[in-house]
């Protein structure tokens, strides 16, 4: 049963990454814009997405910037 909830939190990233691409498709968005939100390179940005590594503080740093409802912000990272 643990090895269940761990496969859940280790997919929790990856629900994040796949909403965030969602949100960049349909708002027009770059992976430019996110580095500029987070302070980091667009390369970095690219690589986050990709390896799904993104922090709790840069999670909240992107649903502050896009203005996301608390209501998605739960549902996505929880």
């Amino acid at each position: 049963m643990p090895s269940v909830r761990l496969n859940r939190i280790q997919e929790k990233p990856k629900v994040f990454a796949k909403w965030l691409i969602g949100e960049m498709l349909e708002k027009n968005l770059y992976q430019k814009d996110i580095a500029v939100w987070l302070g980091i390179s667009q390369q970095a940005v690219g690589k986050k997405l990709r390896e799904f590594n993104f922090t709790y503080i840069e999670m909240l740093t992107i649903f502050d910037e896009l203005g996301t409802e608390k209501e998605e912000q739960i549902r996505v990272i929880l």
